[in-house]
């Protein structure tokens, strides 16, 4: 599923991951816009990143996609076995987007790049820069995404 969406609220808490006890932060965005996969175009969806703030215990996962409230990004998302909706490749599935001087909506790199492998490799040096409303052509042209 791809949207543009924009976190309202998120909260943390601890679940198991594979057999592991971990904090994670279930986030909230609203639907803006659904690019791919399910029209959820309007709706509240919940999505689940690694890692979090409980009772001044912190747990940061380099690399995992960061959301800050009110900050509408371009996001590529994708279910778990459980259902639970996560951000496609962590940080390297989250473009943030604001508008330029001109009034049109461009996309950012996503904040948390600095943890990843080889960042070249990923999407981000095709979408970084561009205008948001180019998004449906690439999409249409991608081959393998969800």
């Amino acid at each position: 599923m791809v949207v543009v969406a924009t976190p309202v609220s998120y909260a943390t808490h601890r679940a198991t991951v594979g057999s592991t006890s971990r904090l994670v932060t279930d986030v909230t965005l609203e639907v803006s816009w659904s690019l791919r996969g399910q029209d959820v175009t309007g709706e509240d969806v919940i999505v689940r990143t690694l890692g979090g703030t409980e009772n001044g215990l912190v747990q940061l996962v380099h690399g995992e996609a960061r959301f800050t409230l009110g900050q509408t990004s371009l996001l590529f998302l994708v279910p778990d076995n459980e259902g639970a909706l996560h951000v496609l490749g962590m940080a390297q599935g989250q473009y943030p987007t604001a508008p330029d001087e001109r009034g049109e909506w461009r996309i950012k790199q996503s904040p948390g790049l600095e943890g990843v492998l080889r960042p070249d490799l990923s999407a981000v040096h095709e979408l970084a820069g561009r205008r948001l409303l180019e998004v449906p052509d690439l999409l249409a042209n991608a081959e393998a995404l969800p």
